[in-house]
């Protein structure tokens, strides 16, 4: 598959750009991308060699690889990863310094 097709790919695989259907609670989404199980991936060739990738719909989500197929499998854990952080609770900490060393 040349990087044409690939970059036509979804993650977690299916067709660029549309939304699956689904059934949605009657509770509203914890994130715009709720519900959404396919994103469209955006391919780049490095002049050195290997791939980098970019998911549009998810802020900060990026990834790279030797190979297309080594790409698409960690761009599908970045995904996941963002995907995650974006569901899960705000944790918030607060700063303490540590005591000085004696």
């Amino acid at each position: 598959m040349g990087i044409s097709d690939q970059a036509r790919l979804l993650v977690p695989g299916g067709i660029a750009g549309r939304k699956a259907s689904h059934r949605r609670s009657r509770s509203a989404p914890v994130c715009e991308n709720e519900g959404v199980e396919k994103y469209a991936v955006v391919i780049h060739e490095e002049a050195e060699g290997g791939y980098w990738a970019e998911v549009p719909a998810l802020p900060g989500c990026y990834s790279q690889g030797d190979s297309i197929d080594e790409l698409m499998a960690n761009v599908r854990e970045a995904i996941t990863g963002v995907l995650e952080v974006m569901r899960g609770p705000l944790t918030v900490y607060e700063f303490q310094p540590r005591p000085p060393c004696s």
